[in-house]
């Protein structure tokens, strides 16, 4: 019941903004139509001279031009549901969903005042804000259940004594994240000299710097659990063992530009050409990150599992 609740609150999270922006337009016209001139010179419709003017779209049909977010509202309903046992991937959903409504919802409301100039790069600054504003809102991913028995045979296992403790740390780059992140922010300069570019230029930049930022990750294996720290950007996903029924080493290529991986196969931190320390967890995807040493990180894990779990029985 408690799993349906969760599933039931990130559809609503994600689809009623979507909704809303989709009728925004609507109302604002509903509310400012005495205001408004005949036709929606917005989005450089306001650049034509008066022998245009007839090709120039009424306010109708530029509210009508935002309907297809209600194709989005589909897509993300179909994602959420596809999806629906994975609470990470869900809350990546819901972010998503409010960072795409609160870019339109700012175009809309920017695109019936005189300050037209602004559109794009306050649409964007929005929509990060509209995309932490869902993230606060569909909240933590709830644990897991508790995995039972120990690691299966086969898998690379450290035997611990009675006074050793599971210690591991090694730290990732990956030169082909940074590459694109830089590339990516000496783009800008070019861009911002055309005025109209302004949007997409802060959006390369914001990219570029998140790649740069998140190029960059360490895994601690200590008696917590596995740790993923991405200290560029200070963020921390703890992985605790009553999570983890075993670990395994695995090779899954990366094909991405991004090592950040989150999809229906796994999450983690993947780079290539590197064995992949594979955790298998309960309730949740596979926890990857690309180790040098994934055999000794492996046989830590293993090991502090079947001393635990030896412990509990």
């Amino acid at each position: 019941m408690a799993n349906r609740d969760s599933i039931t609150r990130s559809c609503w999270l994600a689809l009623a903004p979507l909704t809303f922006v989709t009728a925004l337009p609507w109302l604002l016209l509903a509310v400012h139509a005495g205001r408004l001139p005949d036709r929606a010179y917005v989005h450089g419709w306001s650049r034509l001279g008066p022998e245009y003017a007839h090709l120039v779209p009424t306010w109708t049909s530029w509210a009508a031009g935002y309907l297809y977010l209600l194709l989005f509202a589909g897509g993300f309903g179909v994602a959420l549901w596809r999806y629906r046992r994975w609470p990470r991937l869900r809350r990546r959903l819901v972010t998503f969903a409010w960072g795409i409504s609160g870019l339109f919802a700012a175009e809309i409301v920017l695109a019936v005042t005189p300050w037209l100039d602004p559109v794009g790069a306050v649409s964007v600054l929005a929509g990060i804000v509209g995309a932490l504003a869902g993230r606060a809102l569909s909240g933590s991913p709830p644990p897991g259940p508790a995995a039972v028995g120990g690691p299966p045979e086969g898998v690379p296992v450290r035997r611990l004594g009675p006074a050793e403790r599971a210690m591991f740390t090694e730290s990732m780059w990956s030169v082909r994240a940074a590459l694109t992140g830089v590339a990516l922010v000496l783009c800008v300069p070019l861009l911002v000299l055309v005025q109209s570019w302004s949007a997409l230029a802060l959006v390369l930049l914001l990219m570029g710097m998140a790649k740069v930022l998140g190029a960059k990750a360490k895994v601690q294996i200590d008696g917590d659990g596995v740790l993923l720290d991405l200290p560029l950007l200070r963020v921390r996903h703890r992985v605790p063992y009553r999570s983890v029924r075993y670990a395994e080493v695995d090779r899954i290529p990366s094909r991405s530009w991004w090592p950040l991986v989150e999809n229906a196969r796994y999450w983690g931190f993947v780079v290539d050409r590197r064995p992949v320390l594979v955790l298998a967890l309960s309730g949740d995807r596979p926890f990857a990150a690309g180790l040098r040493d994934a055999t000794v990180a492996a046989a830590l894990v293993n090991g502090e599992l079947s001393r635990l779990r030896a412990d509990s029985c």
